[in-house]
């Protein structure tokens, strides 16, 4: 299990597997864009995230599957 659902029991773990949507995106396509309403919990399964933030748009940080940095 991963740290953000430690506690987290069997059925509650069963009910979100049922509600995944597997999607995929290509390289520089933006998923979601800061200041927007989130209604979805992104899991990467495969590949790398860059995560951006600010006026600028500078880069803060990413993600590879297992919470790796990238």
């Amino acid at each position: 299990r991963v740290p953000f659902f430690e506690h987290a029991d069997d059925n509650c773990i069963a009910a979100m597997v049922l509600e995944l949507e597997p999607r995929m995106y290509v390289p520089g396509e933006v998923i979601i864009q800061q200041g927007h309403v989130g209604k979805e919990l992104y899991i990467i399964k495969t590949g790398e995230v860059q995560v951006y933030l600010g006026k600028l748009g500078k880069p803060t940080g990413g993600g590879k599957p297992g919470g790796g940095q990238g």
